[in-house]
């Protein structure tokens, strides 16, 4: 009903903000996608998820192939990729294979969804182990920022989650056998990190910033937010009138970069809330930590909220229809 009430609003928002020559394929909002999204999402079981995972996979093994053979894509429509490559190979960022994909960024956030749809499944047989490792060299060799900061925040609370009681048992003297495997396999592997760091920062920081000495670039982020953030304040209630608006940088449109920011501008504050209503009335302590991450990704790149695209599915999935209670309801039927 709330989409349903997201599409309606949208609706009314270009009937009130467009001209009367607007036909009827022109009034209807690309929101109408979410009612499909919601559709898909309802149909997605675990054997779903995981074919789209192994799908995934197959391409994460085209993005290692072209790392390891110094190309970026195999389309001759995206060559400008390989002439980037030319410019400076040293830079991870400009030898970021595309795998299948049209740009590094749709690789790298399938790469992303696919690691966090094995751990949502709880996944965790050697097949699937050896899987998320295949997946982490993707995500390295795509070198995205916005997939990195996501990734090492997941890890974090990963961690924080397997440490807790760990610490808790040792400093009560209670560690058993294999918490003292973890604090050991923990400890090494944070001496190995800090070595690494301590000796090569110079590069590492240098990748990250692509090799200019002003700091970490935004590639662009800084002044087509502002831009948006100032369409926004002269819009801020209705927006673009439910058109999806664009932003005029170097010469072409861009989309905002920024999934909340683009909802604003397209459609003002007021169908925001709702979007947002959408959001925090079906978070539960089963989807909560995915449903965070997917928004820190949102926030540096126009990832959720595209009416349907495969992370707007997944987050439908996560939000409406989840795997726990969907076993819950496939073992009651086995009784009866």
């Amino acid at each position: 009903m709330i989409i349903i009430l997201i599409v309606l609003a949208t609706v009314i928002n270009k009937l009130l903000h467009w001209s009367d020559e607007l036909t009827i394929s022109q009034i209807l909002p690309y929101t109408l996608a979410m009612v499909l999204t919601y559709f898909l999402s309802s149909q997605l079981n675990k054997k779903d998820l995981k074919l789209i995972v192994w799908f995934i996979l197959i391409e994460t093994i085209v993005v290692c192939f072209q790392y390891f053979i110094g190309i970026n894509t195999f389309f001759s429509s995206l060559d400008s990729f390989n002439e980037t490559l030319l410019n400076n190979p040293n830079l991870m960022y400009n030898k970021r294979p595309l795998g299948l994909s049209e740009n590094s960024s749709i690789i790298a956030y399938k790469l992303l969804i696919a690691y966090l749809i094995l751990d949502y499944l709880k996944l965790k047989n050697t097949t699937y182990t050896i899987v998320r490792g295949i997946l982490i060299l993707g995500i390295f060799f795509t070198f995205n920022r916005t997939t990195f900061l996501v990734f090492i925040i997941y890890t974090l609370l990963s961690l924080i989650k397997i440490y807790g009681p760990v610490i808790n048992n040792l400093l009560d003297h209670k560690i058993n056998l294999k918490q003292l495997k973890y604090l050991i396999i923990g400890s090494v592997s944070v001496i190995i990190v800090t070595t690494i760091i301590f000796f090569y920062f110079g590069d590492i920081y240098s990748q990250l910033t692509r090799g200019k000495s002003e700091g970490v670039s935004l590639s662009g982020r800084d002044s087509i937010w502002k831009g948006f953030i100032d369409f926004i304040y002269e819009n801020p209630f209705f927006g673009n009138g439910s058109e999806k608006y664009y932003f005029q940088h170097n010469n072409k449109l861009t989309h905002a970069h920024n999934s909340f920011l683009e909802i604003i501008a397209t459609h003002g504050i007021f169908i925001f809330l709702i979007y947002l209503y959408l959001v925090l009335r079906n978070i539960n302590y089963l989807n909560v930590v995915f449903i965070i991450l997917l928004i820190i990704y949102s926030m540096f790149q126009y990832g959720i909220f595209w009416g349907i695209s495969l992370m707007d599915i997944i987050l439908f999935k996560l939000l409406f229809f989840n795997t726990e209670t969907e076993k819950l309801s496939e073992d009651k039927k086995a009784i009866i």
